[in-house]
């Protein structure tokens, strides 16, 4: 325990030598640690963090295809969704989403935005 007591001593008597050199050291530290911070929350956020709903490896989307306008996804009318809710037995729960862009402006430049 002496022995680490005189190495703690002789490390700070070397750094209050060396001001610059301790200030440059404390600087690296600490950006090395931020920027380790804010990687590990950033890949937290995308790739580790549970999604907010139970087995998210049952999910699937459904469309339909447009054979005649060459589109590969296409939105299914409202009927077709509620056939398919009152028809089929080979999904738990069936959920739909229609997405929409509209302008909206406060008396300035118009702004685009995507909605569902």
């Amino acid at each position: 325990m002496d022995t680490l007591m005189q190495d703690v001593r002789f490390a700070l008597r070397t750094l209050a030598r060396a001001p610059l050199f301790t200030t440059l050291c404390v600087l690296c530290l600490s950006i090395g640690i931020g920027l380790n911070a804010n990687i590990y929350s950033l890949v937290y956020a995308t790739f580790q963090r549970p999604f907010p709903f139970a087995d998210p490896d049952r999910l699937v989307a459904i469309w339909e295809r447009n054979t005649r306008g060459g589109f590969d996804a296409v939105s299914m009318p409202f009927e077709t969704f509620q056939d398919l809710q009152t028809q089929t037995t080979a999904f738990d729960q069936l959920a739909a989403i229609s997405l929409h862009s509209i302008n909206v402006t406060d008396g300035e430049e118009p702004v685009r935005l995507q909605g569902a």
